[in-house]
């Protein structure tokens, strides 16, 4: 499976868990800005690329870095890609969650 397929497959997931919250806008918001982060900081996509920070340290960081600027499942979400190794995947999701959104909202 290729990367895109991968995104989108996640991206559905994004969109499945942010209709729960009735929150698909929002999280829009959130995934592109994450997205964007990664996109920009070469550090910070070393440090999610890097197989030397541990999993554990991953984890804790996006935990840190947006726990009190996201909804939890969000950032579990985000969380999830890391124990699943697809953390470097984010602007990709971002673009399917946002071709998905548009879609369902008949855009």
């Amino acid at each position: 499976m290729n990367n895109e397929s991968i995104a989108k497959n996640y991206a559905e997931a994004l969109l499945e868990l942010a209709t729960k919250a009735n929150a698909r806008t929002e999280w829009a918001a959130l995934i592109n800005g994450v997205a964007g982060a990664v996109e920009q900081d070469v550090t910070l996509q070393r440090f999610l690329a890097a197989p030397q920070v541990t999993e554990a340290h991953k984890i804790a960081m996006l935990g840190k870095a947006l726990g009190d600027k996201a909804p939890s499942t969000f950032v579990k979400f985000l969380q999830k890609l890391v124990t699943n190794r697809r953390q470097t995947l984010i602007p990709e999701i971002a673009v399917a969650y946002g071709d998905l959104l548009d879609a369902a909202e008949g855009r």
